[in-house]
């Protein structure tokens, strides 16, 4: 437990850095796996249920070690989803019995490890005399200063300028993203900023026309998908890189043609 509790070699930044990706866009790709494991867990038969279990519970200890707190509030969202979609379909025991075993093992991850001290800084402050909420109020606030002196709401102040708009604001706040050339750390204020009200339109029609796409066709494995994305988007401008813009439109897309086919998709 000394290097759980003292060390943060394993864990975080530490940990995505092995294969030099982003930390919160890691744990992006490891919920979406654990979605499609889950998925497997109640849809194959029953000599395949140890197998994908056990792929679970592996990307939950992936998740423990990149200790990115979204992806806790993620997780815990597709599992009231699943829980919620078994009890419909009167598959009590086996949603109940595979629900309590994550919440254990989430709550592992709370109180041990570098996830515990990620919780913790929620409310305690750092160096700079504020905690990690504070920070996220004086980011968003820029955000929103760069918003309000956007030369377009309608259009939006486009990819470049926006940047230039939000480090102005940032700088007015005394706010540190600004030597660091922050984004919105919003997708959604993000596309307001750069693309105007127009584009945020045209973002959630999108993601509100794939989320009733998926309670159309019953399929869970979309459902959970964009769920996943509407979670993600709330701390990070997932958009705002290659690989965020690969995994929306891959996984989308995937499950768009995988439900366009006769079999049922229903978990």
């Amino acid at each position: 437990m000394y290097i759980l509790d003292t060390e943060n070699k394993l864990f975080y930044e530490s940990f995505s850095n092995v294969l030099k990706i982003h930390s919160t866009y890691f744990a992006l790709l490891v919920v979406l796996a654990f979605i499609v494991s889950i998925v497997r867990i109640f849809k194959e038969r029953k000599a395949f249920h140890f197998k994908y279990i056990f792929i679970s519970f592996y990307f939950l200890i992936i998740l423990f070690l990149l200790s990115s707190r979204i992806s806790f509030v993620a997780i815990t969202l597709i599992l009231l989803v699943v829980l919620i979609d078994q009890v419909i379909l009167k598959k009590r025991k086996k949603a109940v019995f595979f629900f309590a075993g994550v919440v254990v093992c989430v709550s592992i991850f709370i109180f041990s490890g570098y996830f515990g001290t990620r919780i913790n800084n929620l409310t305690q402050e750092n160096e700079a005399n504020r905690s990690d909420i504070e920070n996220r109020e004086v980011l968003w606030e820029s955000v929103f200063c760069a918003i309000e002196n956007s030369p377009s709401q309608i259009f939006g102040a486009g990819l470049k300028k926006s940047q230039d708009i939000i480090n102005s604001c940032y700088s007015k706040n005394g706010f540190f993203g600004a030597e660091l050339n922050y984004n919105a750390h919003n997708q959604y204020l993000q596309t307001l900023l750069e693309k105007g009200l127009l584009g945020l339109l045209f973002l959630l029609l999108l993601m509100g026309y794939l989320l009733f796409r998926g309670f159309r066709k019953k399929d869970v494995l979309l459902i959970l998908t964009i769920i996943t994305f509407f979670v993600f988007f709330i701390t990070e401008s997932i958009l705002e890189r290659q690989l965020g813009i690969m995994l929306f439109v891959s996984f989308n897309t995937m499950l768009i043609f995988n439900n366009n086919r006769d079999e049922p998709n229903l978990v």
